[in-house]
């Protein structure tokens, strides 16, 4: 059994779950998925994009652009709606990321608010000057 460095284990467990929801879902094939774990905990072998849906999934067999598609010969034999390990992998990391990040915004409670401050301006005097009194000396 490998040791997962204690920095790695949270994400390892959410990934975990992630492929634990997935595993029923229909047209998921148990071995892709088990592919695609592994994937998923390969430090950097998937970079999801920060602005956009795809992500650059790096295997022993290359690298792969998925964003909903692949072009793995796996997928391209199957067509749209089937999940070949590297969608599966995109889709473990988003899964395992969002549950993180969830966590560890309820895990800082909510955001506590400023106290509100009333700020008192000072009066200005005839003069233009402040003065607290209102009137110039």
């Amino acid at each position: 059994m490998t040791t997962v460095p204690e920095t790695r284990a949270p994400f390892q467990q959410a990934v975990l779950a992630a492929a634990q929801a997935l595993v029923t879902q229909p047209g998921v094939d148990r071995e892709r998925l088990k592919k695609a774990y592994a994937i998923a905990l390969d430090p950097g072998a998937v970079r999801l994009e920060e602005d956009a849906d795809g992500a650059l999934v790096s295997t022993e067999s290359g690298t792969r652009y998925v964003n909903g598609h692949c072009a793995c010969a796996d997928f391209r034999q199957h067509g749209d709606g089937w999940w070949c390990k590297h969608r599966l992998a995109v889709t473990l990391t988003k899964q395992a990321k969002a549950a993180l990040m969830g966590r560890l915004h309820r895990s800082r409670g909510p955001i506590p608010r400023q106290p509100q401050r009333c700020l008192r301006r000072p009066r200005l005097s005839m003069c233009g000057s402040p003065s607290p009194v209102g009137r110039c000396k």
